[in-house]
């Protein structure tokens, strides 16, 4: 048995082109060969007349090399475009856009999350191909000629490298954010720099904005989280130190209970406990809203092509969950703000109990 390449299929048998360079007819073991396609076969005759029974014109020879050309080209094509996008960067100031580069820092794909950045894209003269240098420049250029580097302003620059290993393409990355950085610092707008993974940008598609926007908005629900834990705490810990001070006026006192300021404090560090259920709960409530959008991925892909119309509708989305973060957030620090007073209340009553 011998493994080769399937050149033509004919009634009663198969060509085939082996490693070794050999035209050799094959037995048919099925009914079905397709062209191009690499598989075992028996050879239809003896050794001797494999070499012979084959001769292939000048023209024959051409046309099976051609063939063989086309096929190896086919097979290489998906692989090469997809390896071809070696890093992403993102410019978000409030036109919203996206390039992605090859290996020589070409732009090689524009891609924009909202009409201020479609509009912009369509003002840049002949993108494809040119060094990422040159079009950033020109977006540049462009957002000033358009209103929007006013001092004060925020531009949120990302990167992302497709493949983490390939130290050459981040070093050049990073060289040309640091530059484009200092060249918008001129303009009194302020520069965030983000740096995430191809991960987080597949997060951000699915909800129909760019990855700056996406990591931008995580990392402030997730300092809210940890500003509200750390109140809570201390007010944790305010609570349990003024049940032991109870207690230890209680234990001077012959009416009250032995242990009425033990159950005080059970009950203090039960609320603390209750209270951080309920954070994980509305932790959890905000992972199930984000899940659920992840349901609306085709609307949000097509929402760039809608117009004016399905802007406003996303902007008002955004909006109202932005408002419900809000509303929670001033919920909790109203919480807090309240037990506070309640605590400071209790101390001042304390001090003036007679002894």
């Amino acid at each position: 048995m011998k493994k080769g390449i399937v050149l033509e299929v004919h009634h009663d048998y198969i060509t085939m082109l082996t490693p070794e360079g050999e035209f050799i007819k094959g037995k048919k073991l099925r009914d079905t060969y397709h062209i191009g396609e690499e598989t075992t076969f028996f050879p239809y005759t003896s050794l001797e007349r494999k070499k012979k029974s084959f001769n292939l014109s000048f023209r024959g020879w051409k046309l099976v090399s051609v063939l063989a050309s086309i096929l190896l080209v086919l097979s290489l094509l998906p692989r090469f475009t997809q390896s071809e996008v070696q890093a992403y960067v993102g410019l978000d100031i409030n036109p919203s856009i996206e390039m992605a580069v090859n290996k020589k820092l070409q732009v090689i794909e524009m891609q924009a999350y909202n009409e201020d950045g479609q509009v912009l894209i369509a003002l840049v003269d002949d993108w494809n191909k040119k060094h990422i240098h040159d079009v950033t420049k020109e977006l540049i250029q462009l957002f000033r000629e358009q209103g929007y580097m006013e001092a004060g302003k925020e531009i949120i620059i990302t990167s992302i490298v497709t493949n983490i290993e390939n130290l050459a393409i981040k070093a050049q990355i990073d060289k040309e954010v640091n530059e484009l950085t200092n060249d918008i610092k001129q303009n009194e707008v302020k520069v965030t720099v983000i740096e995430t993974s191809v991960e987080n940008r597949e997060k951000a598609k699915e909800q129909g904005m760019s990855a700056g926007k996406f990591v931008q908005q995580e990392q402030r629900e997730n300092a809210v989280e940890v500003i509200l834990e750390e109140e809570m705490d201390e007010v944790v810990e305010e609570d349990v130190k003024v049940t032991e001070e109870e207690q230890s006026t209680e234990d001077n006192s012959s009416s009250p209970p032995a242990n009425k300021g033990q159950s005080k404090k059970e009950e203090k560090l039960a609320e603390r406990d209750e209270r951080k259920q309920q954070q994980a709960e509305k932790k959890n409530e905000m992972k199930n809203t984000n899940n659920g959008n992840k349901g609306n991925k085709n609307r949000n892909e097509n929402a760039q092509s809608k117009g004016k119309e399905k802007k406003l509708e996303n902007e008002q989305r955004k909006r109202d969950r932005q408002q419900e973060k809000e509303d929670r957030k001033q919920k909790k620090m109203e919480e807090v703000k309240q037990k506070r007073e309640s605590n400071n209340s209790h101390r001042k009553d304390e001090k003036g109990r007679p002894q």
